[in-house]
């Protein structure tokens, strides 16, 4: 069964009814020089979610990350989430148009900046993903952010990140399926079966990606996930390229640039 250490032994078996996660638990510290793409995305100046940068006044993160009503920021080239860096004003929010809010489906939004960023060793874009790209079942993906290390809401204020693998689709919807929450071909799911790490409180957003031809490729957003009865999680992210059969994320992002 996958389950999420910390959270699943903590709350799993106690719990009657499933519970949502936006949580890093386990993983590694890391560096913005080794994530730097990597931004915190801020209401006011708060830490809410991740999210990656794909060009000079471009951010990719969750759809469900841009629901305040408050102004956005996002705070690039720092390891921390609320110090070093540069800050930088979100001129305007781009949901997805089909974006599901009850099943979480199509949960993407693309940030335009206020102003260009700077590219340099902390602040660089990270590539989208080619249309035929195709991700088998245990290949380990890599998240990364400022979520809380154990089951709390308090985010981690250095970044970290951990490596996940894919899970079954089909294993994956099954799972699920008593929840009434679809597994849509907007999704994937990775997780670990008894395993000790995953994304946590404050990684929403941020970047799911793997290694294509010596590059970082980001193939998905950190979404959503449950821990139900029997301490079984699996988390589900959105996956960027099934956008292939609706909007393609770099089709949009290409439009919205022109």
């Amino acid at each position: 069964m996958f389950k999420l250490l910390l959270i699943g032994f903590v709350i799993g078996l106690a719990s009657a009814s499933p519970v949502d996660v936006r949580l890093i638990v386990g993983g590694f510290e890391t560096s913005i020089e080794e994530q730097p793409w990597q931004v915190s995305l801020q209401v006011g100046t708060s830490h809410n979610c991740g999210g990656s940068i794909i060009g000079k006044e471009w951010v990719l993160t969750a759809a469900h990350c841009t629901n305040s009503t408050g102004s956005y920021y996002v705070r690039v080239g720092s390891s921390r989430y609320a110090s070093g860096g540069s800050t930088i004003k979100v001129k305007k929010v781009y949901r997805h148009e089909k974006y599901n809010a009850s099943i979480t489906d199509f949960d993407f939004s693309l940030l335009e900046l206020a102003e260009p960023l700077s590219f340099g060793d902390a602040v660089k874009p990270i590539a989208l993903p080619s249309e035929d790209i195709k991700i088998a079942d245990g290949v380990e993906v890599l998240v990364s952010g400022w979520g809380a290390t154990h089951n709390s809401s308090d985010s981690n204020e250095v970044l970290r990140a951990v490596y996940i693998p894919i899970a079954n689709q089909e294993y994956c919807s099954e799972q699920y399926k008593y929840l009434g929450r679809p597994i849509t071909d907007r999704m994937i799911c990775a997780g670990f079966v008894k395993g000790d790490k995953s994304p946590c409180y404050g990684d929403s957003g941020g970047p799911l990606s793997v290694e294509s031809d010596g590059d970082r490729v980001v193939i998905g957003v950190v979404s959503w996930g449950k821990i139900v009865v029997r301490q079984t999680i699996l988390e589900s992210l959105v996956e960027l390229h099934p956008f292939v059969h609706g909007l393609k994320v770099y089709r949009e992002f290409n439009r919205l640039k022109s």
